[in-house]
């Protein structure tokens, strides 16, 4: 399984996917009092940072082993959090 089927996302649509983003929502989630918010957080940041990372491993200036070890965490990430296909899910927020 990797990302290579999906299409590269554009700088447009990773800039308005970020903009996109309630960060009160994301930053109100406190990660190192509450260790129940850490799976939701890093839910939220993923979902935030799909994109770029997606981009990356079809990026000719980054090494193909930099680009597969990329893939591997899309990957990884994907199953853990439901997105992108992966087909497992998992929990959800509605921040990203």
């Amino acid at each position: 399984m990797n990302t290579n089927d999906e299409p590269t996302p554009s700088f447009e649509s990773i800039d308005a996917h970020i903009y996109q983003v309630p960060w009160p929502d994301v930053l109100a989630l406190n990660i190192i009092d509450n260790p129940s918010d850490r799976l939701p957080f890093l839910i939220a940041i993923f979902g935030l940072t799909r994109p770029m990372l997606l981009a990356m491993t079809n990026n000719p200036m980054i090494p193909e082993t930099w680009q597969a070890a990329i893939d591997l965490l899309l990957v990884t990430l994907d199953v853990v959090t439901g997105e992108g296909g992966g087909g497992v899910e998992g929990p959800k927020l509605s921040v990203c």
